[in-house]
């Protein structure tokens, strides 16, 4: 992305080359930037950082992106009319796994998932189970 007025290159963002058109939105602080990519991907990417924070995979057809009001959803637009919102920041992700848990992972689960990770409970507010 360059500022027309210096030429300057403000950012510059990898593996968006080759796209089929450059599709992109800014969220309304102008903080994040949400590109539609090659392989049916959707990328959103910090810009002062210039660090990717979210990539929705196996989205075909995506046609339009749309950050709500305060940034915490993206909206994305498929050829065939379906419209699907993401949560992209983490702990927004958390608190909606949590909410639909009726416990936290066993010492099991965890080690299947996470191997010699340390265990921690995911949802603090739910009972670990055995």
């Amino acid at each position: 992305m360059r500022n027309i007025a210096s030429g300057r290159d403000l950012v510059t963002i990898d593996g968006t080359s080759g796209a089929k058109e450059s599709r992109c939105q800014f969220s309304p602080d102008g903080r994040h930037l949400a590109l539609i990519g090659l392989k049916d991907t959707v990328r959103v990417w910090e810009v002062g950082t210039q660090s990717e924070i979210a990539r929705i995979e196996t989205l075909p057809d995506v046609k339009s992106l749309l950050f709500s009001p305060r940034g915490r959803y993206l909206a994305t637009l498929q050829e065939n009319g379906t419209v699907r919102t993401w949560l992209l920041r983490g702990e927004d992700l958390v608190a909606e796994v949590c909410s639909r848990l009726t416990r936290n992972l066993t010492a099991d689960d965890w080690r299947s998932l996470f191997g010699g990770e340390p265990y921690q409970a995911t949802c603090p507010a739910l009972k670990i189970s055995d």
